[in-house]
């Protein structure tokens, strides 16, 4: 006992092994799946070349992982619930499953960096393609644009036509250029204008998911910071390069990016070049506009957007978020700023620890915003924007989904004179066709198989990157792009492996996944590396997959505006698409989530299976007290 006690001491370090492995295993419901691969470079002896911290606890699990694993010369091992044994000669297959776990336990910490390309590598993959129904989705089926102040009374506000009516830079127009956008969609043709003339007046903006609120947004801050720039130069005095100008916090497709970036990159344009021209000049850790999202991959992808459209403007985009490594992110802030997004979490520690001034912003942006005023950072948030920021900042919050209760909320962020804005459309994703189908959960993983194999086309053995001939399901398939929600992680993990062994190329996106794992999850996604991407919500909001035809609902969400941006990953620029979704009849909290799908639907003249109608009429005849209780 002494013996073995010595043998697996987690202070002791080990010498080198040739062939160690490591053991992951993953549950479901009704099977389990086992991979066993070569131990992954991370958990070799350490290094201080290798950016990896491992603390007591991933010592102590290297001891477990190789007390319990045999060395094989073949590589990696994986067994399914039906017992068939599969040998991976390339364990690298198997190692983005293989290490998420203990990453997620605190075993590991990534020091992670992102990397963002430059110049016309920004470009690759950016152009946007508008699909078979696009005039009639981003135009035709427009009901129009309801605005209001405060008081609940409609304003007009004059529109452009096209952008160069805005009266940006000619860069900006050249950037939008390369990324195939020629003609602004309706809620750029307001919000353009409102951002770049209206500097005194908070907003509220909601528009369907892809109907461009990004560009919308992010134009005319960007134009401002130009103009600002320009007048710090002539003035001698310059702020701190990490108070941004613009600050960005994101927690969805329709085109909210582009409808809410392009006008704030416009702005930051403008603003940057009054400062040019004789303002005083900012600290280079103050930006300019400050901008809010929801999760980090939208906070990424966001910036990527922005640095698409202020491309050799001048103005510099930061931006930060967790698992960004905390160091090197203020030290990219103070090598200049302008335009920061932010997740809550950071942008709060970097005020906090002075690493961003704020009182130098003077827009402050939240996409997403339905989700922040539920966040319980919140009122972290709300310290910092009552206390350090300018009281005569611009306020501009946008969303997909603004509910009676964030409505409510909202009054209590921004100033008096606040004017809301709403694209009204014919309904939900006109262009994806809902269907709900009542199946048990053992019987879904192979229905959707078979779903996805009846438009697959074979893939030549010759154009695989990898060796199949000795998987269980040696043929590999090229499917339609889908998105696959789930709930738990494992459950996203096992559909992910499951696909991918029965010929269908599928990768796994969740919270327990390292952000560098994350990224290379949805950039092989978008880059069509993987056809199927198996995802909790963190891929549900604002993030943009294009040519997206297929969404799956395995787990149900838990509310009607999560399902709205799940399924506004499809059918955006009028490409038209499907939305399955699996629901349980007996399940109050989805039957309460029918009640809401059963008049959109009705709106949008679409099929209405029998049980969903059963499930919307059980909450329907209850009083909110009776809901209570089954809740």
């Amino acid at each position: 006992m002494q013996q073995s006690q010595a043998q697996y001491n987690p202070c002791q370090r080990q010498p080198p092994h040739s062939k160690k492995t490591v053991n992951f295993s993953v549950t479901g419901d009704s099977a389990a799946a086992a991979i066993t691969a070569p131990l992954p470079s991370q958990y070799k002896p350490r290094s201080p070349s290798v950016g990896l911290v491992l603390n007591q606890k991933a010592a102590r699990a290297r001891q477990a992982y190789l007390k319990h694993n045999i060395d094989r010369e073949s590589g990696g091992k994986i067994k399914l619930a039906e017992g068939h044994i599969i040998e991976a000669k390339s364990a690298n297959a198997l190692q983005f499953f293989s290490t998420h776990h203990d990453y997620r336990r605190g075993k590991i910490r990534e020091n992670y960096i992102p990397i963002f390309p430059e110049g016309d590598a920004l470009f690759t993959n950016a152009t946007l393609k508008p699909g078979e129904s696009f005039s009639k989705a981003m135009y035709e089926d427009v009901v129009g644009i309801y605005s209001v102040d405060a008081n609940g009374d409609p304003i007009t506000i004059e529109m452009i036509t096209c952008y160069e009516d805005a009266g940006v830079c000619e860069q900006i127009l050249t950037n939008l250029k390369k990324m195939g956008i020629v003609q602004p969609l309706p809620i750029q043709c307001f919000l353009i204008p409102f951002l770049l003339n209206y500097t005194d007046k908070d907003i509220v903006a909601s528009a369907p998911t892809g109907s461009g609120k990004t560009i919308a947004v992010m134009l005319p801050l960007i134009e401002l910071c130009i103009r600002a720039k320009k007048a710090e130069h002539f003035s001698g005095n310059q702020r701190p390069s990490h108070a941004p100008y613009v600050i960005i916090i994101a927690p969805t497709g329709s085109g909210k990016t582009i409808a809410v970036m392009l006008p704030l990159i416009e702005l930051c344009i403008r603003a940057k070049k009054a400062e040019h021209f004789g303002w005083n000049q900012r600290p280079s850790h103050a930006p300019y506009v400050i901008i809010i999202g929801a999760t980090r991959d939208l906070v990424h992808q966001l910036c990527l957007d922005s640095l698409r459209l202020a491309n050799e403007t001048g103005v510099e985009i930061k931006c930060a978020y967790g698992e960004y490594q905390r160091d090197a992110n203020a030290q990219h802030i103070r090598d200049g700023c302008d335009i920061l997004i932010s997740t809550t979490g950071r942008f709060v520690d970097l005020v906090d620890k002075q690493d961003v001034l704020v009182q130098y912003a003077r827009y402050f942006a939240v996409d997403e915003a339905d989700k922040l005023v539920t966040d319980e950072l919140i009122q972290d948030l709300q310290l910092v924007l009552e206390n350090r920021i300018r009281p005569d900042i611009v306020h501009a919050l946008f969303s997909a989904t603004f509910n009676d209760n964030v409505l409510s909320i909202l009054p209590k962020l921004l100033q008096n004179n606040f004017v809301r804005v709403e694209l009204q459309t014919q309904g939900i994703s006109p262009t994806v066709k809902q269907r709900f189908y009542n199946i048990e959960t053992f019987e879904r993983k192979e229905f959707i198989v078979q779903l996805l194999k009846k438009k697959a086309k074979k893939i030549p053995t010759e154009e695989l990157p990898y060796d199949v001939k000795n998987f269980i399901h040696p043929d590999q398939y090229r499917v339609p792009k889908t998105i696959i929600y789930g709930e738990g992680r494992r459950t996203i993990d096992y559909l992910s492996i499951y696909l991918s062994m029965r010929g269908i190329r599928s990768v796994s996106m969740h919270g327990g996944r390292s952000q560098t794992q994350r990224n290379d999850a949805w950039s092989g996604f978008i880059n069509g590396k993987y056809e199927v991407l198996c995802a909790s919500n963190v891929a549900a909001r604002g993030i943009n997959f294009p040519d997206v035809v297929l969404i799956i609902n395995f787990d149900a969400p838990t509310d009607f505006d999560t399902y709205i941006h799940r399924i506004g990953r499809a059918g955006r620029l009028g490409f038209n698409a499907k939305a399955i979704t699996f629901l349980n009849p007996t399940d109050t909290q989805q039957m309460l989530l029918a009640s809401h799908i059963v008049p959109a639907l009705r709106k949008l003249g679409q099929r209405i299976p029998l049980f969903l109608h059963s499930m919307a009429n059980f909450i329907n005849f209850g009083t909110q007290d009776d809901i209570n209780v089954y809740l």
